[in-house]
């Protein structure tokens, strides 16, 4: 029996390497899709298979790929073990060993130190590479960034006590169901969505940038990969958090990156150059003039300085494009501001029609309220000049009389004077004291004559400066 210096039994020699027993689970695991047909189909069971797809494939890519192996952001140790945990249910072995691994792909891309080189052919890509027993090893010094940590070294260790913890809990939560659709039909699905990176993604596809190697982008193996199918972007520029680079290039584990980030999960998503972006641009032009003209393209090696120049072009188509659009903005706009101001002229006009007539009908109003006012107060003035005629003529007609009575009273105290002497002195008295009080009353009757005189002139004096207040309009 021929064994492997690890003492294990050698099944098959390659050229590549050497393949043992210890492929034998993972053949096993990949057979076990077929325990399907052990089980009925259940959408429950279904979404249950999706689910652990989507999660464990971010896992890969988000944090064995993108972070584990290219460190394109960061995040704090517990969320680190946390991520490397989650990972590991995938059943692709430990995050050391991924990353190690995948470091050194990027190293010798496609050359004869790749592990798994395209020029070897799809299976050695596919499943072959990771099986042989030379590639069970950890080249630990090509990744002292993450051997550092103890938790990372011991969970690469044990890393087959996830996945078993995970089915264990499928099993628990559903039975026998819940398993075979949680874990051995999503793993299979995702142990082979995860390889066509390797294999397909070095056969099917574009490239967008020289790279030197075969990785190419293909839109239909991102929906798969949760945005790994952009390979050829992301062997172009690795240090990225994002592996599609432009806005129509769907990364959905860059979105969650980004939400998590959001979250304070994670920080510091490394941006990819606008040089790199420009360089893209460039290709995507070369490509559509050649295909144009009937030719094949394939991206080269391309300066620096040669950016600028080849991009003004399509610098200029765009400018003209904008401009254009610019210009029918601009158009527009100014028929909507003409719009805008021809019902802002109708509007003032019908406003001021309305003013008019509101002005009119005030007017008219005051004026009838002035003329009003005008004879009321003419027709005061005379009640008031002829009251005062009538009691001026009353006070001289009672100042007569009395002045009568008074002629009257001397006649018949002169002709009883004559009756006796001795009533004459008092008579006498009577008749001074008489016209006294008459020349009295004469006095006060005349002055308060004058203040009727007065006080009547006043009131027209006021009358007429009241008069003159009111509005032309009111006359």
């Amino acid at each position: 029996m021929i064994r492997s210096p690890g003492g294990k039994q050698v099944l098959w020699r390659t050229k590549h390497g050497t393949l043992t027993a210890s492929m034998i689970p993972f053949l096993l695991l990949q057979l076990s899709v077929l325990l399907i047909f052990t089980t009925h189909f259940s959408w429950t069971g279904a979404a249950v298979c999706i689910a652990a797809y989507i999660v464990r494939m971010f896992a890969i890519t988000a944090f064995f790929h993108r972070y584990f192996s290219h460190r394109t952001y960061k995040m704090g140790r517990a969320m680190q073990f946390i991520a490397a945990l989650i990972g590991t249910t995938a059943t692709q072995k430990g995050p050391l060993w991924w990353a190690a691994h995948h470091r050194i792909h990027h190293k010798e891309s496609d050359s004869e130190n790749d592990p798994h080189s395209s020029h070897e052919g799809f299976w050695h890509t596919h499943w072959l590479w990771f099986l042989y027993e030379e590639n069970n090893t950890v080249d630990y010094e090509g990744i002292p960034d993450l051997t550092r940590y103890a938790e990372l070294r011991w969970l690469d260790r044990l890393w087959p006590v996830p996945p078993v913890l995970l089915g264990v809990g499928f099993f628990l939560l559903g039975g026998w169901h819940l398993t075979v659709w949680g874990y051995f039909a999503s793993t299979f699905l995702l142990s082979n969505g995860t390889y066509t990176i390797n294999s397909l993604m070095h056969y099917f596809g574009k490239q967008q940038y020289f790279t030197g190697d075969e990785s190419r982008n293909h839109w239909l193996l991102a929906i798969i990969t949760l945005g790994e199918g952009w390979h050829n972007n992301h062997h172009r520029y690795q240090a990225a958090a994002r592996n599609g680079f432009f806005w129509y290039e769907y990364d959905i584990t860059y979105y969650l990156l980004r939400l998590m980030s959001w979250c304070g999960l994670v920080s510091d998503l490394t941006p990819v150059p606008q040089k790199i972006l420009e360089e893209g641009r460039i290709n995507l032009l070369l490509r559509r003039q050649a295909s144009k003209e009937g030719r094949s393209f394939k991206p080269a090696p391309m300066q620096r300085d040669q950016i600028p120049v080849l991009l003004i072009p399509q610098r200029i188509q765009a400018l003209r494009g904008e401009l254009l659009m610019l210009s029918q903005q601009v158009t527009e706009r100014g028929r909507h501001l003409r719009e805008e101001w021809q019902g802002f002229n109708e509007r003032i006009a019908e406003r001021g029609q309305q003013l008019h007539l509101e002005i009119q009908t005030l007017g008219g109003q005051v004026a009838e309220q002035g003329r009003y006012l005008r004879d009321e107060v003419g027709r005061l003035g005379d009640q008031v000049a002829d009251r005062g005629g009538h009691f001026k003529a009353e006070v001289q007609a009672l100042s007569e009389h009395m002045a009568e009575q008074a002629r009257h009273l001397r006649q018949e105290v002169q002709n009883l004077s004559t009756s006796g002497k001795d009533l004459k002195a008092e008579v006498q008295a009577l008749s001074e004291h008489m016209t006294e009080t008459a020349s009295h009353l004469r006095r006060e009757v005349q002055a308060l004559s004058e203040q009727l005189g007065e006080m009547g002139g006043k009131l027209k004096r006021e009358i007429e400066e009241l008069g003159g207040l009111l509005p032309e309009s009111a006359y």
